[in-house]
């Protein structure tokens, strides 16, 4: 009993700090419990998913991009997805995929509105970071996305055997709206609440489309806090 509270424990630690790197010798005790189901990692690190006997993964910000999936327009390539795919089927664990709807050759559609951030942290991400501005191209993306994904037989990844049923929409939208308060320019999304909320609703119909059976989650919300002024009005 007191070596899986050691585990919990830590597995609750990782969810909410990120990413922690743990050798197999750290945790002297041995994987001999059941799955933990409810509990998963935010990036890919193998010897932590293992040695925690976690069931979830959540790539980050992971190959779910528009970019990376079209570089260019009308021209795919799944390979890095159906690695990281791959991978977590060959560990029996689930993934939670985060679609981001940016891609160089629609967002410079937009020309030159404030829609560009810092380059910091996320290189694998456009620093362009709008809306699309072709709603509809976008959403043929997510179905066809969705689609090699599903496990229905139908376009499927060749090899699926353990088909993607939960997919996230983009990831803390609402830090270009607190860092801007803030005086800063890093941000997973530019947009304001109703253009997030365009995407997520173009979003979710495509999954549906693709995939009735499919789950559909919102972005997480970041918890930085805000230091701002009170305005009288």
């Amino acid at each position: 009993m007191r070596k899986l509270s050691v585990v919990v424990i830590v597995a609750l630690l990782i969810l909410v700090c990120g990413c922690v790197e743990i050798k197999e010798t750290t945790l002297g005790y041995e994987t001999n419990y059941p799955k933990a189901d409810r509990f998963g990692f935010v990036c890919f690190d193998e010897v932590a998913i293992k040695d925690l006997n976690l069931g979830w993964v959540r790539p980050h910000p992971g190959p779910f991009v528009w970019e990376k999936l079209e570089p260019e327009e009308g021209e795919f390539d799944f390979s890095e997805a159906d690695n990281v795919v791959k991978k977590a089927q060959e560990m029996g664990i689930e993934v939670l995929a985060t679609i981001w709807p940016f891609a160089d050759w629609d967002q410079e559609k937009w020309g030159d509105i404030d829609r560009f951030v810092e380059e910091v942290d996320f290189p694998d991400l456009s620093t362009s970071r709008y809306k699309p501005y072709d709603m509809q191209e976008y959403k043929e993306f997510v179905r066809k996305l969705v689609e090699r994904y599903d496990g229905d037989g139908i376009d499927d990844m060749p090899g699926l055997e353990k088909p993607v049923k939960y997919w996230e929409v983009l990831n803390e939208p609402s830090t270009g709206v607190t860092n801007e308060l803030k005086g800063e320019n890093k941000a997973f999304f530019k947009g304001n609440a109703d253009d997030y909320f365009e995407i997520l609703k173009t979003t979710y119909e495509a999954i549906k489309e693709a995939d009735p059976e499919a789950k559909v989650l919102n972005g997480g919300e970041n918890s930085i806090p805000l230091e701002v002024e009170t305005i009288s009005i």
